[in-house]
């Protein structure tokens, strides 16, 4: 049975319920919402670099975390969007992926906005 109280309490558990961040994210789907922790260490490193003013770096493309520090096979590399040769780079991308160290890599762009994960 409707009570008028329902739709009060559902006005406010919506906006708790994506505040909390239990809702998908971006470029992540289904078995790849696990990675949801090593996305948003890859932003915030990317918005830490940003926010330090080293904008015209993250143009460059370069490789963030080397590894993610909570998951070693992990990395996190800026590309663009579509890709632009300084992407292919090697010294601008995440060394322990290229040695084969790690096996995943997430990818942002230079406005830190997801491209992938891997």
């Amino acid at each position: 049975m409707w009570h008028p109280s329902l739709s009060c309490s559902m006005a406010l558990l919506i906006p708790l319920v994506l505040l909390s961040g239990c809702v998908s994210q971006p470029g992540l789907s289904g078995q790849n919402q696990t990675l949801a922790p090593y996305v948003q260490m890859c932003l915030n490193s990317c918005n830490n670099t940003r926010n330090a003013g080293d904008f015209p770096a993250l143009e460059l493309g370069p490789c963030l975390l080397d590894p993610i520090p909570i998951e070693p096979d992990w990395v996190c590399d800026v590309a663009h969007s579509p890709r632009q040769e300084i992407d292919n780079n090697p010294h601008n991308q995440c060394q322990s992926y290229l040695r084969g160290e790690a096996h995943h890599f997430v990818e942002v762009s230079p406005e830190c906005r997801l491209i992938r994960a891997v």
